[in-house]
């Protein structure tokens, strides 16, 4: 299962999941669903200096599934700990990140339990 972290990893995760025969998941950060099936996790983002959320679909958070994470561009340590979560509230195994680059620090990443690819 491939998780795009926002709009702009969605061409990325999409060709990385047909390559691997895998799922993708879009995951929402711009507009709030409270509604049965989604689950929301909010947090702190220290590089925009505000509270912010992103959105998953339940279904999507099946335990001891792998996951995958793929952001264009990491450059909020902050969204990518709500997401690692998330997913380990749910019992999902994150196996890596997938990005084209990233301006935050290895260590911050490693932190997270995340190997980046």
């Amino acid at each position: 299962m491939f998780f795009a972290t926002s709009t702009e990893a969605l061409p990325l995760a999409a060709v990385a999941a047909a390559k691997l025969e895998s799922e993708l998941c879009p995951t929402v950060c711009h507009v709030k669903f409270e509604r049965k099936g989604l689950v929301t996790a909010h947090y702190y983002s220290r590089k925009q200096g505000e509270i912010r959320f992103i959105t998953i679909p339940k279904s999507r958070l099946q335990p001891e599934r792998k996951a995958l994470i793929a952001e264009a561009l990491v450059s909020d340590i902050d969204k990518l700990a709500a997401i690692t979560s998330l997913m380990k509230k749910f019992k999902v195994k994150t196996a890596a990140l997938i990005a084209v680059a990233s301006i935050c620090e290895e260590k911050e990443i490693e932190k997270l339990g995340v190997e980046k690819i």
